[in-house]
C-alpha cells in the first residue's frame, strides 16, 4: 500500500470510530425477531452458513441466500454497516434472493466492513458458475463494498463486478473510496429522512460515483430502517432522525429498487453467449441496436424484449449446443447485412 492509499485508509478508519464510536461501546445491535425468522430456508430459498478456512475466527463465515428454483443469474454480496450483526439484513436479502439472485452477507472482522474489505474476492471464488456480481452494503458497508472495487479494479474477480447497489451511503474520500473512473453501473438508495447519510451527503459524495449512476429517494425513509436491528432502549440508531413511513415500507422500496437494478446489470445477452464476448461480430451487434434500433419505439420495444427473454434463451440454447452452433452460423450470416444498415443509418 502506498503513502497516499494508507492516509486515505486512516483517514476513512477514523471517521468511522469518530461516527460510530457514540454506539460501538454499547457492541454489535444484535437482529430483530424478524432477521432471525428470515434467516430460516423455506420452499423458495434456501439459506446457508458457509465457512472460509482463509478467514479468521470468529469472524470466518457468511451466509448466503440461494433461489431454490431456476437459474440464478447474479450474485449480491453485502458488506453489513458498522457494528450490525449480518442477520439483521436476512430479511431483504430472503426477498433479493426469492427474486432470482444469490445473495450474500459477509461477516465482518469486529462487525466493521473496512477490516475485511476485500472479503468479496473469497465470495465470488466460492461459486465460479455465477457470471455476473453486484456488491454492495449498508452505511460504511457500501464505503467498504466501494473500496473494493477501487482496490481491485485489475482483479481477475472484480472484473466480473457489473454494479454497486449501495443503502444510505454517501462517498467523500478520493484516496479511498472514489470510483469515478470505473465502468460498473451504481445505484444510491437513501431515505430523505436519514439522520447518519444526509440527502447534502449524497449529492455531495456524486461526484465520486461512477458515472450515470441512479439515485433513489424513499420519501419518509432513514438509516435505521434499512435493517432490521434493535438499536434498544432507544428506538433509533444514535443520529438518525424519525421515518415518517414504517420499516416494512421502507424496506418493500429498497428491495424493490435493489430488484429492479439487479434486474437491469444482469440482462444476458444471447447472442454474446453464442459468439462469445471478444467476438467482433458481437460489436457489430451492439452497434446495429445502438444506432438502428434505439431510433424507433418499436426497435425499443424489440429490445426491451429481447433482454426480457434473454435468460431463458440463453440457458435453452446452453442446453442445446447443435442450435447454439446453427445459430452462430446464422449470426455470422447476418451481420454483413446488420453492416450495411448500420451504415445507411449513419
Amino acid at each position: 500500500m502506498n503513502v497516499r492509499k494508507f492516509i486515505g485508509v486512516t483517514a476513512a478508519l477514523a471517521v468511522l470510530y469518530l461516527c460510530a464510536g457514540s454506539y460501538a461501546s454499547a457492541g454489535t445491535f444484535p437482529p430483530l425477531p424478524e432477521g432471525l425468522a428470515a434467516m430460516e430456508s423455506d420452499a423458495d430459498v434456501a439459506v446457508t452458513k458457509v465457512d472460509v478456512v482463509a478467514w479468521e475466527a470468529p469472524a470466518n463465515y457468511f451466509y448466503s441466500f440461494a433461489p431454490v428454483k431456476g437459474r440464478i443469474k447474479t450474485g449480491y454480496i453485502f458488506y453489513p454497516g458498522a457494528f450490525v450483526d449480518p442477520r439483521a439484513y436476512a430479511p431483504p436479502l430472503h426477498e433479493i434472493a426469492k427474486a432470482g439472485y444469490l445473495a450474500v452477507v459477509v461477516k465482518m472482522p469486529d462487525d466493521t466492513a473496512f477490516s475485511g474489505i476485500d472479503r468479496a474476492t473469497d465470495v465470488i471464488a466460492q461459486f465460479p458458475k455465477i457470471k455476473k456480481w453486484v456488491i454492495g452494503g449498508h452505511s460504511m458497508g457500501g464505503v467498504a463494498a466501494s473500496a473494493y472495487i477501487r482496490n481491485n479494479i485489475d482483479n481477475n474477480y472484480t472484473k466480473k463486478m457489473v454494479g454497486l447497489a449501495i443503502w444510505a451511503t454517501y462517498l467523500g474520500n478520493a484516496e479511498f473510496d472514489t470510483i469515478n473512473d470505473a465502468t460498473i453501473k451504481a445505484v444510491s438508495i437513501y431515505g430523505s429522512n436519514d439522520g447518519l447519510a444526509s440527502v447534502g451527503e449524497i449529492e455531495a459524495g456524486k461526484p465520486y460515483m461512477p458515472p450515470k449512476s441512479e439515485y433513489i429517494e424513499i420519501q419518509g425513509g432513514n438509516h435505521t430502517y434499512f435493517g432490521w436491528y434493535d438499536t434498544s432502549p432507544a428506538p433509533l440508531q444514535p443520529g438518525d432522525n424519525p421515518a415518517t413511513i414504517t420499516r416494512e415500507e421502507q424496506q418493500k422500496q429498497v428491495i424493490d429498487a435493489t430488484v429492479a437494478f439487479l434486474d437491469k446489470v444482469s440482462k444476458l445477452c444471447p447472442v454474446i453467449g453464442v459468439l462469445g464476448e471478444n467476438d467482433p461480430d458481437a460489436a457489430i451487434i451492439r452497434q446495429f441496436r445502438d444506432t438502428v434500433l434505439a431510433r424507433s419505439a418499436w426497435g425499443r420495444a424489440l429490445t426491451e424484449s429481447y433482454y426480457a427473454s434473454g435468460s431463458d434463451m440463453a440457458a435453452w440454447l446452453d442446453r442445446n449446443p447443435t442450435m447454439k452452433s446453427a445459430a452462430r452460423i446464422l449470426i455470422k450470416a447476418l451481420t454483413p447485412v446488420l453492416k450495411k444498415l448500420i451504415s445507411a443509418a449513419s
